[in-house]
């Protein structure tokens, strides 16, 4: 007797003396089994290593349809163990032992079973970061190692570490994004906590990503899962990417866009020594407006109208050039003594000057002039990111990172090709970009006060601050408003800020 897989796969077929039967009850040690043939009504039992028939057949034996089931199994085990070399020359090398199968079986028919057969087979989840990167660096590893596109080509780079400042990382690199990487003048980098179960698998700190800039677009252009949110370990990884993968963005980049973490930003500013650093504009507005709930002014803004312009007017401070960031904070001073709102503001106005104006400093703070102002694009791919699963293993993870790399290579071929991507941006973002650029517009010469333009920018993020204001509520409530629901990200992360709305072309116009 024989054993052999069924047409579906899992299932088992029971060969015996050239007649194929498959499984109808099992009572104890003794399996039961019928005659798979139509119209046939015989059976036997299965005890053991004996083989035992009740009733016999009325047809002859299928040796044909048995080897049609060995070679369909044996495509299955070889697209299992399949690395390297194309798939279809492993199906051919198959088939060549059963030629007479081998007529009832084409490629075009089965491949799709033994690419899906071969991408089932998952590694053992590792240890840490060390055993992942092992393990993306063995056979067992290789479908996750590389890109999921018709031509697949490295994915993993490899694992850095320093034992002396005791940080280690696995990189990851698009391979599309070279070429954009060497021409582009912007870069976006990010460090995000996600998926804290995968990060506590690997003893991982967060994911790093690092994002470029192409025809008004931000495209992932490498990942990293580091052991430490530190200086050292992000111009550890920065370095590894402009020594070593792609030297030219070194001086092709003259922007830099990041959140305030400092470690980030300093590591940007040594890895591009030539580039302004600018801080995101969300992120103040945002810090600026939790900062005045920790100071217990939410009834008084709620209350007077005021009091709510002071507000906006601060979060609206990194909009001004850096040189008038200052005196833009005097004037908001002036406007809280005049509505006699002082006492109430002194806190909030002395934590914008000692740590935004005084430790950050108004050159990283303001976003003046900026095409670009905020991280929030970024916010659009780690929704696609959460999207994976709920709580995805490490491969799962990887297999994520793929298919955003993906859509990702697939958009940068289109806009290269003079086609369009879908552009997910919205009305309110236009509106606010229309206000800002009039306010900016004020600035030049001298027919109106600052104080008026202060004023202008105040109206443009009015919006933002009642967006915040619904998110706390939500917080309270234990909801997520309608502002945090983030369209899903289809491989191209858009410009928040340039005022596009609906598609985008290849020239980066609307």
């Amino acid at each position: 007797m024989e054993i052999v897989e069924g047409e579906r796969s899992g299932s088992a077929m029971y060969v015996y003396e050239g007649y194929v039967f498959r499984k109808k009850s099992k009572i104890g040690e003794k399996l039961y089994v019928s005659c798979t043939f139509n119209g046939c009504e015989a059976t036997a039992h299965i005890q053991g290593e004996d083989f035992t028939l009740k009733r016999r057949h009325n047809h002859a034996p299928e040796d044909m349809r048995v080897e049609k089931l060995r070679l369909r199994s044996e495509l299955r085990k070889a697209a299992e163990k399949h690395r390297g070399l194309g798939m279809k020359r492993t199906f051919e090398e198959t088939c060549s032992r059963y030629e007479n199968a081998a007529e009832f079986v084409s490629y075009n028919a089965f491949k799709s079973t033994m690419y899906r057969t071969k991408q089932v087979q998952t590694p053992p989840i590792p240890k840490d970061l060390n055993d992942y990167a092992n393990i993306l660096g063995r056979v067992e590893g290789e479908h996750w190692a590389k890109t999921i596109e018709e031509q697949r080509r490295p994915f993993f780079y490899k694992i850095i570490e320093n034992t002396r400042d005791d940080w280690k990382a696995v990189i990851f690199i698009c391979p599309t994004l070279n070429s954009v990487l060497e021409t582009s003048n912007t870069v976006l980098v990010d460090g995000r906590t996600t998926y804290e179960d995968v990060l506590m698998q690997l003893r991982a700190y967060q994911l790093f990503s690092v994002h470029v800039l192409h025809m008004g677009n931000f495209f992932p252009a490498m990942y990293a899962l580091v052991s430490r949110k530190t200086e050292a370990c992000y111009r550890g990884v920065l370095g590894e990417l402009v020594t070593n993968v792609c030297p030219a963005s070194r001086a092709a980049v003259h922007t830099v866009l990041s959140d305030y973490d400092s470690g980030m930003m300093k590591a940007a500013a040594f890895t591009w020594p030539h580039a302004t650093i600018v801080g995101c504009f969300f992120h103040f507005a945002q810090a600026v407006y939790h900062k005045h709930i920790t100071e217990n002014m939410t009834e008084l803004t709620k209350c007077s109208s005021s009091a709510r312009t002071a507000l906006r007017m601060l979060m609206a401070l990194t909009l001004l050039p850096a040189r008038k960031m200052s005196e833009g904070l005097d004037l908001v001073w002036q406007y809280t003594v005049l509505h006699e709102l002082q006492s109430q503001f002194r806190p909030l106005l002395e934590h914008v000057r000692t740590f935004w104006l005084t430790t950050v400093g108004p050159d990283t703070c303001s976003v003046y002039g900026q095409l670009h102002r905020t991280t929030n694009a970024l916010e659009a791919f780690y929704f696609q990111l959460q999207r994976i699963e709920r709580r995805p293993s490490i491969w799962e993870f990887t297999g994520g990172l793929q298919l955003i790399q993906r859509d990702a290579a697939a958009d940068v071929g289109r806009l290269n090709n003079g086609s369009t991507v879908k552009c997910s941006r919205k009305k309110r973002q236009a509106v606010q970009d229309k206000q800002i650029r009039k306010a900016w517009a004020m600035l030049e010469g001298d027919r109106h006060s600052l104080m008026e333009v202060l004023t202008e920018m105040a109206q443009a993020v009015m919006g933002l601050e009642e967006r915040l204001v619904s998110e706390a509520l939500s917080a309270v409530h234990g909801a997520v408003s309608s502002s945090q629901q983030v369209l899903p990200y289809t491989g191209t992360i858009l410009n928040t800020d340039s005022g596009c709305e609906g598609i985008v072309s290849a020239d980066g116009t609307c």
